[in-house]
């Protein structure tokens, strides 16, 4: 891996800008990841499951449609929980589990339990005491779901992330359930019943409808989050289709090393996780990444992270549906 000592800039404020990838010639990324979290070992005899699908309640052939706002490339939700709010949310397939914020814990007055477990964030792994929470209901549009198990926590942090506050994050819990579709460009949120078309044998279903391109792409599920292969400067590597990170492409250290001959280091970011600041260089890869047939990144920067993850930038200016109960993700454009 190259490093032009010339060309990394440091910088103690975060700056992000909508719309863009990058800000100059470091890159500046808010992170909203929580990549997975497990109880190996509980101080209970009912031990928090991260992973437990709540109970939708049925949308009987309805389409819910709920405007949602974008703060710094983060798409948030206003959501419902137990009754109460509207709080806003991260929409997020690269999280685990369903969190709600020590504030919002304490305004709905759900009853918080210690366990003891294990959270992986970008940051690394941290072994302790968690916190959980038993939600009746949470509840975005007329879309409800039934005890939803969630992890309490500090987003203050998160919250200066994408310069708003932030109350939750929506996980894999609750995306399983239902077609969800993220439309940025008329900030929409569309949720109804129904499964995508399953794929060839290629993989990918591709058409052309009035001019517009569709792709339905094949997912895998790697410990329990969504992946899906892509190709990056040739070679071939799974990726965790996150909407929670900004960053187009960030690629673990276990894909870093066969490009190290393919990455120059420019700058470095700073983003915020569940458990604080985290910083990483990034660099510019000497290639391309293709996502699908029709979505190809030039030469775009990388994040060198924990994990290779392909975030909300590398599908700007498009519509993704995900199927995450059927394991398919749509692009429109």
């Amino acid at each position: 891996m190259q490093r032009s000592r010339s060309t990394i800039r440091r910088h103690a404020d975060l700056q992000v800008g909508r719309g863009s990838a990058w800000i100059g010639a470091a890159t500046l990324v808010v992170a909203v990841l929580v990549a997975a979290l497990v109880a190996p070992g509980c101080a209970t005899d009912r031990p928090f499951d991260a992973r437990r699908r709540s109970r939708p309640v049925p949308l009987e052939g309805a389409v819910v449609e709920v405007p949602v706002s974008v703060a710094q490339g983060v798409v948030l939700v206003p959501t419902l929980v137990d009754g109460r709010g509207p709080f806003w949310f991260a929409l997020d397939t690269g999280s685990t589990t369903v969190v709600i914020s020590e504030k919002v814990a304490e305004a709905v007055g759900v009853r918080v339990e210690n366990r003891t477990g294990s959270i992986v964030t970008e940051s690394g792994r941290r072994d302790g005491k968690i916190v959980q929470a038993d939600l009746r209901e949470v509840r975005v549009g007329q879309a409800s779901f039934r005890r939803v198990g969630a992890l309490v926590a500090d987003l203050d942090g998160l919250s200066r992330g994408v310069g708003r506050p932030l109350d939750g994050i929506l996980g894999m819990p609750v995306l399983v359930d239902h077609l969800w579709t993220i439309d940025t460009g008329h900030s929409l949120l569309r949720i109804e019943e129904g499964t995508l078309p399953a794929e060839p044998p290629t993989g990918v279903i591709a058409g052309n409808i009035a001019g517009d391109t569709t792709e339905t792409l094949a997912l895998v599920l790697d410990g329990g989050l969504p992946t899906l292969r892509i190709d990056v400067a040739g070679r071939t590597m799974n990726a965790i289709v996150d909407t929670g990170q900004r960053m187009a492409i960030s690629v673990g250290p276990d894909d870093a090393g066969p490009l190290r001959t393919d990455l120059r280091v420019i700058g470095e970011s700073v983003g915020q996780v569940l458990d604080g600041e985290v910083r990483r260089d990034v660099a510019r890869l000497d290639g391309d990444v293709r996502i699908s047939p029709s979505v190809v990144l030039r030469a775009p920067p990388v994040l060198l992270g924990r994990a290779t993850r392909i975030g909300m930038a590398a599908f700007e200016g498009r519509v993704l549906t995900f199927d995450l109960g059927h394991l398919r993700m749509r692009v429109s454009k």
